[in-house]
Parts: structure tokens; C-alpha cells; sequence
């Protein structure tokens, strides 16, 4: 075996083995039902490596010697594979969504025509029959297209050069049908169109298309003039070409569409479109000879239909009509695309438009509608057309259209496009569409929508003619209502029209200064006509435009308007309870409001806005009277919480009414009306506080602004009236701190703690005012159950100096109440507390405070209170000049209560020590300077008296230690301020008298 033979033979082995694993892939594909998700790497490597093998073995075949009788069955065994691939490629693409892109089965589907052709055209002979060339053209043709699909041009144009092989062999072969023959030659012409358009080449894509055109209609006549039985290839001839015609026209837009290619495709699709016009015109002048051609031409319309702009694929007109309307309705839309570039495009849309009508006559309403509503879109484009020609072009498009989504939105949609030309007749037209509505069968499901794009277009106008736009809208609306149409606006749609008037009538009110035009668009949005949107709805309407009357002071119409509107809703009451504050009538007023709080649509904002407002307004008594019946209301029992907590708001609105008044004329009256405020919300928060933590805010400006008027009343107000406010805010704040948890500052606890100070200083203050009975004896008391809950929380207070200070007034306070009770045993113990000598230097101011208080009660034990007196008097520092004055003030104290008319003899000589100390204590140099010369004259005076009272009582002893001491004082004194001679004369006397008596 020659060399030459070896490898002939494993390029047939080669072969072999590449379909053989071919096979199986293959089969696998046709099982598949999910080709689109597939990887079809693997399959079309196997493609690949088969066309190669294929291709090897056709050279080394050419070689090789005939006869064999294994090359018989390879061929065999190749042109089956090759028909199965062929018949698959063909299932696949019939699948295939209509310009769905380029994916993984489309190319597969190239591969798999390509590797199709490839084999048959390996298993044919050298000079194949015209049937097996005719088959081989086809082949070539299909892998043309989907290689062109693909963007495999270099491939695509080497199988067009095969082709053209094929072409030339089959024009010149005899002996086969000229029906498939020519059929077949279409196919190839129309796969070398694809190409040169997938190349860009469109112009001679176009040129192509024209002579394969040309050809088809000669070929139609020729067969007409031999034989009628020829005519299925005419059909698919016919067919083939204008769908290629149609389809490049679209690929063409669509390109321009997306702005691919713009420069790359020099033909318009006008071009293809027209082309495609004149084949039709030829094969409709054949209509009459050849009726079966309608049947032609209807198929040729099947392979158009995917095309989504073409709605005249439904029209009833014979057919080859059919197609020419389809082609001049997309020839009229390119001319309407290119009016940008070039002006003449209108008028050559407008004569195609024409000829189109003359056309379809009146035969096809349908038809009829799809030309005039285009001819209706260029008379909109066109600014030369006066606005009667318009409306008039526009009555002919409502009175054809069938009734139906596309065909009302689609008028719609050219009512829209009138508003840069022809503004003035939207409404008219939207207008002349509803009355056509009313009257159609179909027509009255669509009156909502004609009358939301009147308002909608209503609204667009207002601001350029107010007046005019509410007259239509007001007739769309009383033309609903008269031909009782209401029930054919569903409750979308008449609640989509009403938020469109009120978002207009929404804009008047912001304007402040247009409510009664505000008001006549909020009526409107609660129209009859558009009852469907529900009784709430119309309501809430109705209440807008009573609420701008009364704001215009209309208030005859606003409460017409109300009687009109549902009473158990409480927006309604709300406005009820501001008409009855304008005519003054209190009944109607309370009654409003009572009746609000047992709405169950009550919300916790208007509560909040009614409050607010009746604060704001100007000061009525009615609206007092109906923030205090409001305030009664809410504390039902059965009312909701987010209702209840609201009562905090009405009655911080109470309160800072309140604090309009005159504080300096009318103090008791306003603190007595903010206390009853306060107390309410403290009866409130005391039953659950945690239910009112979203209106920490306003309890906290409550016990701000009691704690500060509390404190600027202090002059105005009674002080009992004053404790009862400080007890509020003290109590108030310690709500607030509950609900605010751990972060409550120590400035609030100091602000607490402070006016709990208050509250017991008033009321102690009030005590001292009232006459012994039952009601002091009450406060008593209180004044010693509250005491406790003060001295407690001063160890809060942020400042020990200010906590020290208010300690002490606590602890005097405390004596105050004992000492008025006669209960000695305790002030004793508090004495003796405050006398501890370890603070006695510290609490000198308490000790003088108990002094004072103690010598106002004459039943109080002389042992308290020289146990006080003598603490003060340790406490002084007698170095200091100043101190000197109040040890001397505080020893006249203690000298007085030792030395009274029924003092003890114990009492007496414990005086005569202080007297000693202030002897002592004036002749220093701080005494000397700092002791006030009357009490040094009140101290010698006093001894002297002292002792003239012991000499009479027979205390000869005594008697000369007092008027010695009494002399020795004087000498202090600067001369003449005492008779210091007659008292050592008179002392002289006392002397020689006692040391006789004592002889």
C-alpha cells in the first residue's frame, strides 16, 4: 500500500471517528428542552473539528484513485448526517423568537448549516444531478444567512463563493423543474442579501433585492402564460421577498432607533418600504386574472406579522390590499420620522395618508381609524393648520375609532402632543370624545379615563385661563351626573380624577389669598359624578372646601357645606365646632366637640391641630369653652390611649392661654386656673405614666412653665396658691424623669428638688397666717408629712453649699411646727442636734435662726434655749472686730433670759459668767474696736440693776460682785456716758454696810 493510499485511508478513519462522536451530540440536541441555557461549546468544537476532517478528506479524495466501494457508504453515511443536521438548523430556528439577538442557538444553528453544507457538499459527486445542485444552493443559502446572523463574514462570504458555483451550474443545467429551480436561485439571492447587509453594503443589498424582485415577477408571468399548476412557487417567491423587504426596512429603523450604524447604513427604510410597494402593485394589477393570488399574498403577510407596529394585519380587505396598506401606513410613518430632516416629509405623508383613505373607502373602520389618527398627528405637527381643521380631523378619527384600550389611548395620546400648537382645543376635543363615550356601546366603560386627561389637562391650563377650564371641567362633571354614568367610573379612577383636583384646588389654598377659588375645585373633587370613590373621600372634599369658605369668612356656605357632610366623622365635628365659634353659640360648640371624641376615626393630629389652633386664634370664650369641654371629653374612661395622652396638648394650649392674661392684675385667678390645668395632668400621669412617654416634650414644658410662673407670681399670688404650683412642677418633673429614664440631668433634680423646697416654705408661710381650728391643724399636718420627702431629697441637690443652706431652713421649719404643737421634747432634740459642738462653727446662721424662733415662744424651756444661745456665742470668734458685735448682741440674748423676773438662782449665777467673758473680751483690742459702746452701756446698766436687785433680796455677796463688775464695765466706756462717780460713791456705801453687818 502506497503512501498516497495510507493516508487516503486515515483521513476516512478521521472522518469516521468526527461523525461518530458527532452522532450522539446530535441526538442529545433533539432531546433537549432547554437549548437557549445550554453550553453548546463542546458540540460545536465537534462541529468544527468535522468540517476540518471533511475538508481534509475532499482534497485527499481528489487524489485518489476510483472505484471503492467504502467511499460509497462514507458518502452515504455523510449526506445523512448531513440532512439530520440540516433538519435540525431548521427546527431550531422555527423556535427562535423573532429578533431576539444574536445567542448560543443561533450560533449553533450557523454551525450546524455550515458543517450540513460542508458534508453534503462532500458527499456529492463531481458533476451532481440539478436536483442534488438545487439541494446544495438551498444548503448554502440557509448557512449564508445564519453566518451573516452570526457575524461570521469571512466564512459567509467563502460559502457565497461555492454558491455562486452552484448558481452558475444550476442556470445553465436542463432538466429540472423552473419553478424550484428559480425558487431556489431567489433563496440564494436573498442569503447574499443578508450578507451584504450584516457588511453594511445596503446599496447593493438593495440592488439584490431589486433584481431578485425583478425576476420573481417575470418568473410569475412566464409561469401564468405556460401553466397554472406552477403557481405554489410564485406564492413562496412573493413571500420570501417582501418579508426580506419588510425586515430590512425594520432592522434599518431599528438601528437608527439605537443609534447604531447611523453612518454605516447609507439606504432610508422609506426605500425598502417603496420597493416593496411597486413588487406588490405588480402582482395586485394580476389580481383579477388570478384570484388564487389573494391566497399567495395572504401567506406572504404571515412571515410580516411579527412585526409589532403593524395593526392592519387584521384588517378585512382582500389581501394583496392588505399588504399594499401595511406598506404605505409604515411608508407614512418613516415620512413622519424623517420630518426633522427633511420638511417635505409631512406633505409626502400626507398624500401617502390620502391615498390610503381613498383606498379603504368607509368599507373598514378599523383601517380607517389607524390612517386618521396618523393623518391627525401630522395636522398636530403641522403649525400652518388652523385649530377648526384640526378639531374637524379629530371628530372624523372619534366617530371611526372601535372602542377599545389601544384605540382611546391612542387619541389620547394625540390630544397630549396638541399642547405645543393647538392648546385651545384640547378640552373641546376631550369634550367631544366624552359625549361619544356616553353613546357608544362600548364607549361608557371608558368615561373615567376621558374625564382623568380632562382634568389632567384642566390642571395644565389653569394658570393660563382659570375661568375656562373650570367651566369644562364643571360641564365633563354635570354631564356624569345628568346621563348617570357614575357607575361606569370604577373607584380607582374617580379617586385618581379627585386627588388631581385637589391637588389643584391644594395649590389655591398655599396661595393664602384665593380660598374661595379653592373652595369651588374642592367641591368638584366631591362631585356626585364621582361618588364611586366612596362617601369618605367626597366627605373629605366637601370639608376642604367648607374649611376655605370659613377661611374667606363665607361661613353661610361653609355651613351648608357641612350639614351636607357625615356627622359621625370627626373632621366634620371639627369644622362644625369653628362655625359654632364664629355665630358664638357655646351649646353647639361643646356639642361638637363631644361628639368629635366619640368619632371612631378621631386621630391623635387633630386633636393636637384643634388645640393649637384654638391657642393661636384669636381669644374667643367659645373656643375656651370648647378646649375645656375637649380637655372633659378625653378623660372618658372607654377612650383610646393614643386619644387620652393627647389631653397633655390641650392642656398646655389651656395654660398658655391663661398666660396671656395680666399677672399683675389678675395674679390669683391665672395661678388658680393653671394650677386646676396642672392638676388634671398630674391625675392623669398618676394613673399610668409609661402611656404618655411620647409626650415627654410637653410635660416638660408644663412643669417649666408652672415652676416659672410660680416664681414670677411670688408678689401677685398667695402663697399657699404658689406651694400648690411648686408641689406640681416638682411632681412633674419627677414624671418626667420616669419616663426619661436614667439620663435625667442634675440640673432638673436640682430644679425638683427646689421648688419641693418652695412648696413647703409657701405653705408654712400660709400656716403662720391662719387662725388657730380645724383647717391649720389639716396643713400642720401636711406640713409634717411633707417635711421627710424635702430633707430626703436635698442630698440630690449638685451643690453641697446650697444643699447645707437649705438643710438648716428645713431644720427651723421642723422646730417652728414643734414649737407651735408645745412639743419641748422635740425641739430639745433639735437643739441638741444643731448644738453639737463638732458643727457648731459651721451652723451658726441655724443657730440663730432657732434663737429668734425659741424667745418668740415664751413657754419654751430657758434650758433650750441658752443651750442655743450659748452655742452662738462659742461659735463667735472673738479675735475679729466684726464677731466681737454679735458675741455682744447674742450675750445681751442670753443674759436677758437668765436674768428674768422668775429666774432660778442657777440661771443668775450662770449669767454672771457671760458677763465676766464680756468683760474680758471688751478689753481687748478687738473688744475695744469692735464692741458697741451701747452694749457695753446695756452690760454696765444691766449689772448695776442686777446687783441693786441682789442687795434687796439681802445677797450682800452677790450684790457687790454685780455693781463691781457693773463699774469696771463703765470704765470701758468713753466718759460721761455713765455716772461712774456717783456708782463707786453709792458702791462705797455697800461695802462699809457689809463689813458691819459682818462684825
Amino acid at each position: 500500500m502506497g503512501y498516497h493510499e495510507l493516508t487516503n485511508v486515515n483521513c476516512t478513519l478521521w472522518v469516521l471517528e468526527a461523525l461518530l462522536s458527532l452522532s450522539p451530540a446530535l441526538d442529545q440536541l433533539c432531546q433537549s428542552s432547554e437549548i437557549a441555557q445550554s453550553d453548546h461549546t463542546p458540540l460545536l468544537t465537534l462541529l468544527k473539528d468535522v468540517r476540518s476532517k471533511v475538508r481534509e478528506y475532499k482534497v485527499k479524495n481528489k487524489k485518489k484513485k476510483e472505484d471503492k466501494e467504502n467511499e460509497t457508504a462514507m458518502k452515504q453515511n455523510m449526506d445523512e448526517i448531513g440532512v439530520k443536521m440540516w433538519n435540525i438548523a431548521t427546527q431550531l430556528k422555527a423556535n427562535i423568537e423573532p429578533h431576539s439577538g444574536v445567542g448560543n442557538e443561533t450560533q449553533l444553528i450557523a454551525s450546524l448549516y455550515h458543517t450540513s453544507f460542508r458534508l453534503l457538499e462532500a458527499s456529492s459527486e463531481a458533476k451532481p444531478r440539478p436536483t442534488l445542485v438545487m439541494r446544495l444552493l438551498q444548503s448554502v443559502s440557509c448557512a449564508i444567512t445564519s453566518l451573516a446572523m452570526t457575524g461570521e463574514l469571512t466564512t459567509a462570504e467563502e460559502l457565497t463563493r461555492a454558491g455562486a458555483e452552484l448558481q452558475q451550474s444550476l442556470t445553465v443545467s436542463e432538466g429540472a423543474s423552473v419553478k424550484e429551480k428559480n425558487d431556489v436561485l431567489i433563496k440564494f439571492q436573498l442569503a447574499r442579501v443578508d450578507l451584504e447587509i450584516a457588511r453594511r453594503n445596503d446599496n447593493l443589498a438593495l440592488s439584490l433585492m431589486m433584481r431578485a424582485a425583478d425576476d420573481a415577477s417575470d418568473i410569475y408571468q412566464v409561469n401564468f402564460i405556460h401553466t397554472i399548476t406552477l403557481l405554489p412557487l410564485t406564492k413562496q417567491q412573493y413571500q420570501a421577498i417582501l418579508s426580506k423587504y419588510w425586515s430590512i426596512a425594520r432592522q434599518i429603523t431599528r438601528a437608527r432607533s439605537e443609534d447604531k450604524a447611523v453612518v454605516s447604513f447609507t439606504t432610508a427604510p422609506i426605500e425598502w418600504l417603496q420597493e416593496a410597494l411597486s413588487l406588490n402593485k405588480k402582482m395586485r394589477d394580476l389580481r383579477s386574472d388570478f384570484p388564487v393570488l389573494r391566497r399567495v399574498q395572504g401567506a406572504a403577510l404571515q412571515n410580516i406579522g411579527d412585526v409589532k407596529t403593524t395593526k392592519a394585519l387584521r384588517f378585512d380587505l382582500p389581501d394583496v390590499d392588505r399588504v399594499q396598506v401595511v406598506i404605505l401606513q409604515n411608508i407614512a410613518r418613516e415620512h413622519i420620522n424623517n420630518a426633522s430632516d427633511d420638511p417635505q416629509s409631512i406633505e409626502k405623508a400626507k398624500s401617502t395618508l390620502n391615498k390610503l383613505i381613498k383606498l379603504i373607502g368607509t368599507e373598514d373602520q378599523a383601517l380607517s381609524f389607524e390612517n386618521y389618527l396618523l393623518l391627525v398627528h401630522l395636522w398636530s405637527r403641522d403649525k400652518k393648520q388652523d385649530q377648526d381643521s384640526v378639531g374637524q380631523s379629530f371628530d372624523r378619527l372619534i366617530n371611526v375609532m372601535i372602542w377599545k384600550d389601544d384605540n382611546v389611548y391612542s387619541v389620547i395620546a394625540q390630544v397630549q402632543a396638541l399642547s405645543s400648537n393647538f392648546p385651545a382645543i384640547q378640552l373641546s376635543v376631550l369634550q367631544s370624545l366624552l359625549k361619544r363615550a356616553f353613546i357608544a356601546d362600548d364607549g361608557r366603560r371608558y368615561i373615567g379615563t376621558v374625564v382623568y386627561e380632562g382634568i389632567l389637562t384642566a390642571h395644565q391650563q389653569f394658570s393660563t385661563s382659570p375661568n375656562d377650564v373650570h367651566s369644562v371641567v364643571v360641564a365633563m362633571l354635570e354631564a356624569i351626573d345628568k346621563s348617570g354614568a357614575q357607575k361606569d367610573i370604577d373607584a380607582t379612577r374617580a379617586t385618581a380624577i379627585q386627588m388631581v383636583l385637589m391637588r389643584l384646588a391644594d395649590g389655591l389654598y398655599k396661595n393664602g389669598d384665593k380660598n374661595e377659588e379653592a373652595a369651588q375645585w374642592y367641591l368638584l373633587a366631591g362631585h356626585p359624578a364621582l361618588a364611586s370613590a366612596g362617601s369618605e373621600r367626597t366627605s373629605l372634599c366637601r370639608r376642604k372646601g367648607a374649611l376655605c369658605f370659613i377661611k374667606s369668612d363665607s361661613w353661610l356656605f361653609a355651613r351648608g357645606i357641612i350639614k351636607e357632610c357625615s356627622s359621625g366623622e370627626a373632621a366634620t365635628q371639627y369644622l362644625t365646632f369653628l362655625i359654632a365659634t364664629k355665630y358664638c353659640d357655646e351649646e353647639m360648640a361643646q356639642q361638637a366637640i363631644s361628639k368629635m371624641v366619640e368619632c371612631p376615626d378621631l386621630e391623635s393630629g387633630q386633636i393636637a391641630s384643634l388645640a393649637s389652633m384654638t391657642e393661636k386664634e384669636e381669644e374667643s370664650p367659645i373656643r375656651l369653652a370648647g378646649l375645656r369641654a375637649l380637655l372633659a371629653s378625653l378623660n372618658m374612661p372607654r377612650l383610646r390611649d393614643e386619644l387620652k395622652i393627647q389631653s397633655m396638648t390641650v392642656i398646655r394650649c389651656l395654660i398658655q392661654i391663661s398666660l396671656k392674661q395680666d399677672i399683675a392684675k389678675e395674679g390669683s385667678l391665672i395661678a388658680n386656673e393653671i394650677l386646676g390645668y396642672a392638676e388634671s395632668a398630674i391625675r392623669l400621669l398618676t394613673e399610668d405614666v409609661a402611656k404618655y412617654a411620647a409626650q415627654k416634650a410637653a410635660i416638660a414644658w408644663l412643669y417649666k412653665t408652672v415652676y416659672n410662673f410660680a416664681i414670677e407670681g411670688s408678689d401677685s399670688v398667695a402663697p399657699s396658691i404658689l406651694a400648690d404650683l411648686f408641689s406640681i412642677a416638682a411632681q412633674l418633673i419627677f414624671f418626667y424623669g420616669q419616663l426619661q429614664g436614667d439620663t435625667i440631668d442634675s440640673k432638673m433634680e436640682d430644679t425638683r428638688i427646689c421648688a419641693m423646697f418652695a412648696c413647703l416654705s409657701g405653705k408654712l408661710l400660709h400656716y403662720r397666717g391662719l387662725p388657730d381650728g380645724d383647717e391649720k391643724t389639716m396643713l400642720q399636718g401636711q406640713l409634717l408629712q411633707y417635711l421627710p420627702s424635702v430633707q430626703g431629697g436635698l442630698p440630690s441637690l449638685s451643690s453641697s453649699h446650697k444643699t447645707d443652706q437649705l438643710n438648716d431652713l428645713v431644720t427651723v421649719y421642723q422646730m417652728e411646727i414643734a414649737c407651735d404643737m408645745s412639743d419641748w421634747e422635740q425641739v430639745a432634740n433639735i437643739a441638741s442636734a444643731a448644738c453639737d459642738p463638732k458643727h457648731v462653727a459651721t451652723i451658726s446662721r441655724k443657730l440663730e435662726l432657732m434663737a429668734n424662733l425659741v424667745l418668740d415662744y415664751p413657754n419654751c424651756p430657758t434650758s433650750v434655749s441658752s443651750q442655743i444661745l450659748e452655742a452662738i456665742i462659742v461659735s463667735c470668734d472673738v479675735a475679729i472686730a466684726e464677731e466681737v458685735a454679735r458675741f455682744a448682741r447674742w450675750v445681751r440674748g442670753i443674759t436677758v433670759l437668765l436674768l428674768h423676773a422668775d429666774g432660778a438662782h442657777q440661771d443668775v449665777r450662770r449669767s454672771q459668767w457671760y458677763v465676766s467673758r464680756a468683760l474680758e473680751i471688751i478689753r481687748t483690742s478687738a473688744g475695744a474696736s469692735g464692741y458697741p459702746h451701747d452694749e457695753i452701756q446695756w452690760l454696765s446698766s444691766t449689772s448695776w440693776n442686777q446687783g441693786l436687785q441682789q442687795y434687796h433680796s439681802s445677797r450682800q455677796q452677790d450684790a457687790l460682785w454685780w455693781c463691781g463688775i457693773s463699774i469696771e464695765i463703765g470704765e470701758c466706756l468713753p466718759k460721761g456716758m455713765i455716772p461712774l462717780t456717783q456708782l463707786r460713791r453709792q458702791y462705797k456705801v455697800m461695802l462699809r454696810q457689809q463689813k458691819e453687818a459682818s462684825v
